[in-house]
């Protein structure tokens, strides 16, 4: 009996590497949001509506469209400097063989 089931994962590579042992899967990427899209979901969602717009735009710059890493504050006491350390660090962690994979994981996904 097949039944659909939607996995939702971090891009680590161990998550990836189960999923990938079910036949007939497909793999969806979600893009990063534009600044009017954040802006939107803050408006809209009121767990999210204490977040101040300025502070929303900070996080925009430092993180990008990643919606988990700029709402993170409104969840939490993390601020600014959490938001900057963990850029600096995971940049600090990058490898180029990294970057390599995840090009090839797209590559991979388009193809499908």
């Amino acid at each position: 009996m097949r039944c659909p089931t939607v996995v939702l994962t971090s891009p680590g590579k161990g998550g990836i590497r189960d999923l990938r042992k079910f036949p007939g899967r497909k793999r969806f990427w979600m893009y990063t949001w534009n600044r009017d899209e954040l802006e939107m979901c803050r408006e809209q969602l009121p767990q999210y509506s204490t977040l101040p717009v300025d502070l929303l735009q900070k996080l925009y710059q430092v993180c990008g469209g990643v919606a988990r890493s700029v709402f993170q504050p409104a969840l939490s006491d993390y601020d600014l400097s959490h938001a900057e350390r963990d850029v600096n660090d995971a940049i600090a962690k990058l490898k180029a063989s990294d970057v390599a994979d995840v090009v090839a994981n797209v590559c991979d996904a388009g193809a499908e």
